[in-house]
């Protein structure tokens, strides 16, 4: 597998190859992903780790103005979230109707998040697509964590990588945290405990 750093060289190769199924850091962890246009793509990644269906894709963007773009409405107690722990490591479902995310949604929801890599920020602002993202895993196995091992054991998953130079990740990652938030009740719904704790995101959301 190929590791591109030169983000333009990678958006040619994008550009050229809008299917390409590539390694990228969130800036945490290490994940497989793709531009959210290929629906070639995302049912390769699906494919190679075996997912059950119905299983969606993280929506990762280059920032939170973003959603506006795809007339995604958020409550003043998200924005508040949002505004406080993104780019950062958690996850928003929020409702979308939007044809773009048609085939990666469920049940008239998405699942976004603004990602810590100011790199991979950039990559998206340049190609003005968001990527697709999951775990470097087969369905209900640990994710892969540790680069070389990612290259012996998966390499062959990916068209390329897209990595900054000399990047250092947590040994142990946490995943991100998944929210769902209610403003009409003025309810937070944990769906994945991750490394920003519930208790503080309620706490937050509530005095919001």
């Amino acid at each position: 597998m190929k590791i591109l750093h030169n983000i333009d060289k990678i958006s040619a190769e994008l550009n050229k190859n809008p299917d390409a199924v590539f390694l990228h850091s969130t800036g945490r962890m290490y994940g497989i992903g793709c531009l959210n246009g290929s629906q070639k793509a995302t049912e390769k990644i699906s494919c190679l780790k075996e997912r059950p269906p119905g299983k969606g894709f993280i929506v990762l963007i280059p920032g939170f103005s973003e959603l506006a773009r795809y007339g995604v409405k958020v409550s003043p107690g998200e924005l508040s979230l949002m505004k406080k722990y993104w780019p950062g490591n958690i996850t928003f479902v929020l409702n979308s109707e939007h044809p773009d995310f048609k085939k990666i949604g469920i049940c008239g929801t998405v699942a976004f998040r603004v990602p810590t890599s100011a790199y991979l920020r950039e990559l998206m602002l340049r190609i003005g697509q968001p990527v697709l993202s999951t775990s470097i895993n087969k369905a209900s196995k640990p994710f892969a964590v540790n680069l070389s091992k990612i290259k012996k054991n998966f390499g062959n998953w990916f068209d390329f990588g897209a990595l900054p130079k000399d990047e250092i990740l947590p040994v142990n990652p946490i995943p991100s945290s998944i929210v769902r938030c209610y403003s009409q009740e003025q309810r937070i719904e944990l769906i994945r405990e991750g490394e920003i704790p519930f208790a503080e995101l309620k706490k937050y959301f509530e005095k919001g």
